[in-house]
């Protein structure tokens, strides 16, 4: 579809925290409608983009959106500058957790991974392309973790009936019901649980080629450099 562009201003940027520990800048918009849209929001790529394009906050700028791609920000409209426009600060810690941050690529991570937002990281291994654990859904996880019930993926499997009865709104019948489906995932074929542990680099369709190839958790995990670039 084509591409359509429209002027609005940077309010702020927030850094927000993905489930990898990927940490990634997004802007604040002065609503603009765009093809019919209302945007409030538009991707920033990673803090070396921002330099790049000479970003500060108040700037006007160049939003792009293109069918329903989320809406990016291209570049700041230069003449239409006042003077009155700040340097966008970067985040000299995790946001979401105060652990150091890796700068050493493009796009920054929290030090801490997966476990800084791990909330994220179980509702996407317990989703319907990994381990597929029905009744284990955002609010639960929220629920297990705010508890300490869980403080990692393996602390899942360890549950026990009168541990998942303490939690509010949690009856005997669906405590039956989530125990028998974080017993199913057991038996997940091994790509899904690759996947579901969300190693860097590791999408549906590489853990299913790393999968084949290898074959075997410990045939994996007993891998190299070399025999991963096989793959």
């Amino acid at each position: 579809m084509p591409a359509v562009e429209k002027i609005t201003r940077l309010l702020e940027v927030e850094w927000n925290v993905g489930r990898t520990g990927i940490i990634a800048p997004r802007g604040v918009l002065e609503p603009v409608e765009i093809d019919g849209a209302t945007i409030t929001y538009a991707t920033l790529h990673n803090p070396g983009d921002i330099t790049r394009r000479d970003l500060r906050l108040g700037d006007h700028v160049m939003v792009h959106r293109a069918g329903d791609v989320i809406p990016r920000i291209e570049a700041p409209v230069a003449h239409l500058r006042t003077g009155d426009e700040q340097p966008i600060a970067f985040p000299e810690v995790c946001p979401r957790c105060g652990t150091g941050i890796d700068t050493s690529e493009q796009r920054w991570r929290c030090e801490n991974g997966r476990n800084s937002h791990l909330v994220a990281s179980l509702s996407y291994a317990a989703g319907r392309g990994q381990l597929d654990i029905e009744g284990l859904g955002h609010t639960r996880v929220v629920q297990l973790v705010e508890a300490g019930l869980v403080a990692d993926l393996a602390d899942l499997f360890t549950l026990t009936r009168d541990q998942l009865l303490s939690l509010e709104r949690m009856g005997e019948t669906s405590t039956d019901n989530l125990l028998a489906a974080i017993s199913a995932a057991k038996e997940q074929p091994l790509s899904r649980v690759l996947c579901a542990l969300g190693i860097r680099g590791t999408g549906r369709s590489m853990s299913r080629r790393i999968a084949r190839y290898f074959a075997t958790m410990d045939t994996i995990r007993a891998a190299d450099a070399e025999g991963m670039q096989q793959v």
